[in-house]
């Protein structure tokens, strides 16, 4: 009997469940407005468009231990594929993307991402860039499952390229930018879990078993 329920507890750790990630698609164009240094190859008034794709099934977890109902901070690396965008990565090292998502009570929901581009010796290349529509409640969940926003002004979001000494994390050079235009679609994914009665069952197992014992 026991090895019979041994067996069946064993099955059960194979049997999957589904949970729900977010895939987010995102494009962009923007305007430079500043630089500082060398602006990392731009000039005031340049433009550029971009993208990023958003996977928090790939998530690796959370950032500073700043979360609670209405905000999150996560973390990924690089080669984790949580945070992916067009601008190439010119490092083998295994840096740290940050992905916050805010969806405020008051109507100033946000993402925020800090992008690694490259590194090499003791510098740092990063892409900072901040989506926010001031009194607009366009994020339903932290999961940020159910967006389709198109802009063509961009909102308040506004982000930044920055050079950085990784020695005592001083910017060298830097270009911020504000965004013209934004578009923002998710669709949900499912990604395996473990079944949640496991815990259960092997609850019920030492139920049994303890009854066998008497």
């Amino acid at each position: 009997m026991i090895i019979r329920l041994g067996c069946f507890l064993f099955s059960l750790l194979c049997v999957p469940t589904t949970a729900t990630a977010a895939i987010v698609n995102i494009e962009y164009s923007a305007h430079v407005y500043a630089t500082t240094g060398d602006g990392l190859g731009y000039a005031e008034g340049d433009l550029f468009s971009g993208k990023f794709v958003i996977d928090t099934s790939k998530v690796q977890g959370k950032a500073f231990e700043q979360t609670n109902e209405n905000e999150v901070w996560y973390y990924g690396s690089l080669s984790s594929g949580m945070l992916q965008s067009n601008f190439m990565v010119g490092s083998d090292s295994d840096y740290i993307d940050y992905l916050r998502i805010q969806n405020d009570p008051d109507f100033d929901d946000e993402i925020i991402l800090d992008k690694v581009i490259n590194a090499y010796g003791s510098t740092l290349e990063s892409m900072g860039i901040h989506f926010r529509f001031a009194g607009l409640d366009w994020i339903s969940d932290l999961s940020l499952n159910n967006i389709n926003l198109i802009s063509n002004e961009g909102g308040y979001s506004n982000g930044g390229f920055a050079r950085i000494d990784m020695d005592d994390w001083s910017v060298i050079d830097s270009a911020n930018f504000w965004l013209d235009s934004l578009t923002i679609v998710s669709s949900s994914t499912d990604v395996s879990e473990p079944a949640p009665f496991i815990l259960l069952a092997i609850g019920l197992a030492g139920l049994l078993t303890r009854r066998r014992a008497t």
